[in-house]
C-alpha cells in the first residue's frame, strides 16, 4: 500500500489500542499537518479510491472528528474528502473500537501525484484518536 508518514509531534506510532499486532497510529489536536498522517501515490491509471480502518478514542468531547483529506502536493491546498464526527450516527464514540470508511473517494485530474491524508481534529493534546488496519483500495 504504500508508506504513511506523520505530519509531526501530534501524530505517533504508538504501543497500543491496536486492533490487531501491538502498535497504533495516535492522533490528537488540531495541528494541521502535524495531526496527521500521510501518503503519496501515482494514481495516473485509477480514478476512485476506497479507505476503511478501525479506531478508537479516548477523551474526547463536542465537535471532535477525524477527517479524511487528498491534495495533488503537501504544500497545495487539502481538500475534504469526508470526516467522522464524536457521537455522530456515522461517527465514532469514546472507548468503543468502530469501522469506518469512506468508498468511492474521487481522485484530483492531475494524477501523477496523489496526497491522501487522515487529520485529527480534536480541542486538546488529551483527546485522542488511535486508527488501526488502515487499508486503501485504488480502482
Amino acid at each position: 500500500m504504500g508508506q504513511w508518514y506523520d505530519g509531526g509531534n501530534d501524530a505517533r506510532l504508538y504501543a497500543g489500542s491496536a486492533n490487531t499486532g501491538a502498535y497504533s497510529l495516535r492522533l490528537r489536536d488540531n495541528n494541521e499537518i502535524e495531526s496527521s498522517i500521510y501518503f503519496m501515490k501515482d494514481v495516473t491509471l485509477y480514478t476512485k479510491f476506497d479507505i476503511r480502518f478501525s479506531l478508537v478514542a479516548k477523551y474526547c468531547s463536542g465537535t471532535d472528528m477525524l477527517m479524511l483529506e487528498t491534495a495533488s502536493s503537501l504544500t497545495a491546498a487539502w481538500k475534504l474528502e469526508h470526516s467522522w464526527v464524536l457521537n455522530t450516527a456515522t461517527g465514532f464514540m469514546n472507548n468503543k473500537r468502530v469501522l469506518l470508511s469512506k468508498n468511492n473517494g474521487s481522485l484530483p485530474s492531475l494524477k501523477k501525484h496523489f496526497y491522501l491524508r487522515l487529520r485529527s481534529n480534536t480541542s486538546t493534546n488529551t483527546h485522542v484518536l488511535y486508527l488501526d488496519d488502515i487499508e486503501v483500495k485504488f480502482y
